[in-house]
């Protein structure tokens, strides 16, 4: 009898360790293959932050990913990247999606990455703004008869400044717009008079509020400024379809990596080690340590890694309205099935 009980008390040990083993296995990395991965990223802004973050904390190592991230100057030489095959996984917007696929580029978004706009329209210093305090649409009519910059015409930016002076009023023919390029040319540019605004990416907006060189006027991020853009995702990551197909591997561990980034970086816990890894990358002298923590701090909310379908049909109207299309493409052109799917982070989510 003494030696039954000791073979089942033995049996039940090895059972409870045989159950600890399994779920520790289930809990750490899986040992595979290595597989390459050149992921594109914008140099100087903080457009790509997630992809720094999954970089610097590993988890695109711990997910089997030998990440290379290659820095791309702007959204069409970022298409232009993935379409090449220079790089693997593109961070970009959903108009240049919607664009790209409708000249039969064979590419989708597999995973969000802004679920706002992370842009903010900036105005120079010496500019009148007598309606600033009361906020969108009166501020925005100060602007009448000012110079208004974009990065580039028929993208995104241009269509969002013209939405924002259309909503508060203003004609066309009350304002100018004027191609100046990247944030580092439009803040030259706005020093030197050559232009009245901008529609910027950060960390720009808190550049020019930390030095007088300017002041933000409406920030998209926090859903000021027309309605049609307020909650309006704007950014996703792609992939060809070549590799989506003959690749699956790779396009899952991508996706793991980038949702088990966004689940740290979204994680209170973890901000001083976000601001960290951010002034790394994307270091701003001309912010100090208070201001760099604000501006990350009121940035954040602008990204996740959902692929709302309202903002694509937004998009898609959009550009119907501004002619780049003539009808609207069928979501299943431009997002992988999965990519749809909602995601959220499990409720112990630390990294």
């Amino acid at each position: 009898m003494i030696i039954n009980n000791m073979r089942a008390a033995i049996r039940r040990v090895s059972i409870g360790m045989l159950g600890a083993m399994a779920l520790a296995a289930s809990s750490a990395p899986i040992a595979q293959e290595t597989q390459k991965a050149a992921i594109g990223y914008y140099p100087g802004a903080m457009l790509s932050f997630p992809a720094f973050i999954a970089k610097d904390k590993g988890f695109y190592q711990r997910n089997g990913l030998d990440a290379r991230l290659v820095p791309v100057p702007s959204g069409a030489a970022m298409t232009a990247a993935l379409a090449s095959g220079s790089i693997d996984f593109a961070n970009n917007s959903y108009d240049n999606l919607t664009t790209a696929v409708s000249r039969k580029l064979p590419i989708k978004a597999i995973i969000g990455a802004a679920v706002r706009p992370p842009l903010a329209l900036i105005v120079r210093k010496g500019v009148d703004l007598p309606n600033k305090a009361a906020g969108y649409p009166a501020s925005m009519r100060d602007l009448k008869g000012t110079r208004l910059g974009v990065i580039g015409l028929g993208i995104s930016v241009h269509f969002m400044t013209e939405i924002l002076a259309k909503e508060a009023g203003l004609k066309p023919s009350d304002y100018t717009i004027l191609a100046v390029g990247l944030p580092s040319s439009a803040r030259a540019a706005l020093k030197n008079k050559s232009i009245d605004a901008y529609l910027s990416l950060w960390p720009l907006p808190a550049i020019m509020e930390a030095t007088g060189e300017g002041t933000v006027l409406i920030d998209l991020i926090k859903d000021q400024g027309a309605k049609e853009l307020r909650g309006l995702a704007y950014q996703a990551w792609w992939a060809t379809e070549k590799n989506i197909k003959t690749k699956p591997e790779l396009i899952k561990r991508f996706i793991r990596s980038s949702q088990e980034a966004y689940c740290w970086y979204s994680n209170p816990d973890n901000f001083d080690e976000v601001v960290a890894i951010l002034k790394k990358n994307v270091p701003v002298p001309e912010l100090n340590e208070k201001q760099y923590n604000d501006m990350v701090h009121a940035m954040l909310p602008a990204y996740a890694t959902n692929i709302p379908v309202s903002s694509i049909e937004t998009w898609q109207k959009i550009l119907i309205d501004q002619g780049i299309i003539t009808s609207a493409l069928s979501v299943d052109k431009l997002v992988t099935p999965e990519a749809l799917r909602k995601f959220e982070c499990p409720a112990a989510s630390k990294g």
